[in-house]
């Protein structure tokens, strides 16, 4: 599609903006489709209900080969559309939107300089009680789970899924006064692999031990808070079968 005709959509000379030759729709941040990409920073406190928010090439491209969540959009900067072609492709190919704006537009829809390019939106899973999420993995062979008690520093919360995707855990179990493992910095910090390793956040921290024995799996390391002997920040189980 010629690019003037983009344009006119864009700024109201041609109706409804069209896609161009990738699939990609070009559009002003006025249009209630990147709505939901609004004032990040605030929304991230304030919340978006069952929706979150992923940002950076590398967490898109993992919700979209490996990530458990459905891909709701995709928003990027028009400097981006070329050089992650590819990823456009496969965002595409499942019927997903791409949305594109100038880097004004961008910055200004967002809240600030925004200079990652590219943000999705995702629709979160069902949270389901631990004992359900352990009683779902698989029935024979060793087994790794990682459960965090009030484990509130986002990039703690991110950490956890990145260390746990190195040693193989097969799920991570957070209490319900940890962070939230949908919040963009956490995702990031993740490298993506919170969208892959199954994980809830629900419960007290000994309900979550008693799920966990119950599954078959054995307490076998305990990490302390320094500032709380009382109860453990985080407890990496193993199991087998």
């Amino acid at each position: 599609m010629p690019i003037a005709k983009v344009m006119a959509s864009r700024f109201g000379g041609g109706g409804e903006p069209e896609e161009d030759m990738d699939g990609v729709l070009h559009l002003d941040a006025s249009d209630p489709r990147v709505a939901v990409y609004q004032n990040l920073k605030e929304r991230d406190v304030a919340g978006r209900g069952d929706l979150f928010i992923l940002e950076g090439e590398n967490s898109v491209h993992n919700l979209v080969q490996h990530g458990r969540m459905p891909l709701e959009s995709v928003c990027v900067s028009e400097r981006r559309v070329a050089p992650m072609k590819s990823l456009i492709a496969a965002v595409r190919a499942r019927g997903v939107p791409v949305y594109a704006l100038t880097h004004e537009d961008y910055s200004g829809l967002v809240g600030f300089n925004f200079h990652r390019g590219v943000l999705a939106c995702g629709r979160k899973l069902p949270s389901v009680a631990p004992g359900e999420l352990l009683g779902a993995l698989p029935a024979t062979g060793p087994s790794t789970v990682v459960l965090c008690e009030r484990t509130n520093n986002l990039d703690n919360v991110g950490a956890v899924f990145r260390n746990g995707a190195a040693f193989g855990a097969g799920a991570v179990v957070f209490d319900g006064q940890s962070a939230d493992p949908y919040y963009r910095k956490s995702i990031r910090v993740s490298g993506g692999h919170a969208l892959a390793i199954p994980f809830t956040r629900r419960g007290a921290i000994a309900e979550i031990v008693d799920a966990a024995k119950a599954s078959g799996h054995v307490v076998c390391r305990e990490a302390r808070s320094r500032e709380d002997d009382r109860g453990a920040e985080a407890r990496e189980v193993e199991g087998g079968g």
